[in-house]
């Protein structure tokens, strides 16, 4: 048995699904947003084998869970280093750090190769990702050693790059890596069942930012990276992420609006910076359009969160009856805010990044595009993801890692310096 909410994974139920399930069987009405009926998936295999697939899931699962239990811990880690690096300055440690903590997610994402089923075992996951991120580390010290900052610098943008080119691959090959990765979802710990999440939305945003301003900072490379990154993210078949999609766009859209104004040869760049801004704000709200019509629009049983929300909007009620959503929306936010150690990593990563950019360096100042943009990606991942200060959190480590990296040495007693123009 299975349901459209699992993606009619075998054997996998929401529990919203076993009531929506018994009212249907019952021919009462039932609301799909709050699960869909089971229906029963064909199998030419024998009892006996189906069975023994079942329990190999649960299995999977219940260890997944039980190490989703350790990753609290990372926000902590993570915050606490940054703060290392920022006190340090530059050298070895400082290098040693931004790397490895923006190495951490894809660690984490490539250790689920390594995740025992076993008992017991759950810490090999993080064992795997411990040894990958202090290879890196290690060979950023190397190349600090060696004086070679601008290496340093493009092991880093190697690291990003990765990032997002894994995420993309292994979405578009059915998330094997997403779907045992304790930096994702796990239908034991009641998180999502498939595609891109909320802990890993973040990093594909920012990685995909970040990615852009390495390979190809321009608008057109705004647009397509754009598009990428809020099809993968948005699309039923692939991420299912409304949120995430919604990032993709606005954050896209500010990279293409502020690298438009910052190419531009016209002398007035305000100019060009509000035409570009009407633009890209109109082909948005046009594609947010589509893109909730076209959710409203799907089957019965078949559709998105979204799209139960027009439909529920549709009704008698109208748009009222989306305010208890709307309220439940906002209250886990504020809540996590409060709550969630992520709040920490997020509150440090935006200091840090601050405090680095009022140095005025002129790294900061030539790509102070893509950084701007991936701030109004992480606030709208704020505003609009369920657990949206997971995601701006991880959407906001890789641009702090990079301008730690790129900031200049603090200026002694006597030197002299020549500070780069505000940004």
């Amino acid at each position: 048995m299975t349901s459209p909410s699992t993606r009619h994974t075998p054997g996998l139920l929401a529990t919203g699904d076993i009531t929506a399930t018994v009212l249907h069987l019952l021919g009462a009405p039932y609301k799909t947003s709050g699960g869909r009926p089971a229906v029963v998936l064909e199998t030419e295999s024998s009892p006996t084998a189906a069975a023994g697939v079942l329990a190999s899931r649960v299995e999977r699962w219940s260890a997944q869970a039980r190490e989703i239990r350790f990753i609290v811990t990372l926000p902590w880690l993570i915050a606490a280093a940054l703060i290392l690096a920022s006190l340090s300055g530059p050298g070895r440690v400082r290098s040693a750090i931004a790397v490895g903590a923006a190495a951490a997610p894809l660690a984490l994402l490539l250790a689920s190769l390594f995740a025992s089923q076993n008992t017991g075992a759950e810490a090999l996951v993080y064992i795997a990702a411990g040894f990958m991120t202090l290879a890196v580390s290690a060979l950023a010290v190397v190349l600090s050693q060696a004086r070679k900052e601008e290496a340093v610098a493009s092991l880093l943008r190697v690291i990003v790059v990765s990032t997002a080119a894994v995420i993309v691959f292994d979405t578009l090959t059915k998330g094997n890596l997403l779907a045992r990765s304790p930096f994702s979802y796990s239908p034991v710990a009641a998180a999502r069942f498939y595609g891109i999440g909320n802990e890993i939305s973040g990093v594909f945003l920012g990685a995909s930012l970040l990615a852009v301003g390495v390979l190809c900072p321009t608008p057109l490379g705004a647009v397509l990276g754009g598009a990428i990154a809020a099809l993968l993210s948005g699309m039923p078949m692939f991420g299912a992420d409304a949120g995430g999609f919604l990032a993709a766009l606005v954050g896209f859209a500010s990279l293409f609006v502020l690298l438009k104004a910052e190419q531009s040869e016209s002398p007035n760049k305000r100019r060009v910076l509000l035409r570009a801004g009407v633009g890209a704000g109109a082909i948005v709200l046009c594609l947010v359009a589509l893109y909730v019509v076209g959710s409203g629009r799907g089957a019965v049983g078949s559709r998105t969160h979204v799209g139960e929300a027009v439909a529920s909007a549709q009704g008698e009620k109208g748009t009222k009856s989306l305010l208890p959503l709307i309220q439940r929306k906002a209250a886990t936010g504020v809540r996590l805010l409060f709550t969630s150690p992520w709040s920490i990593l997020l509150v440090t990563e935006a200091g840090i990044c601050l405090w680095l950019w009022r140095r005025h360096s002129q790294s900061a100042n030539r790509n102070r595009a893509v950084y701007q943009a991936a701030f109004v990606g992480a606030g709208t991942l704020l505003l609009l993801n369920d657990s949206g200060v997971v995601a701006a959190a991880t959407c906001l480590l890789f641009p702090t890692c990079v301008l730690l990296i790129t900031a200049p040495p603090v200026p002694t007693t006597g030197d002299t310096v020549v500070r780069a123009p505000d940004p």
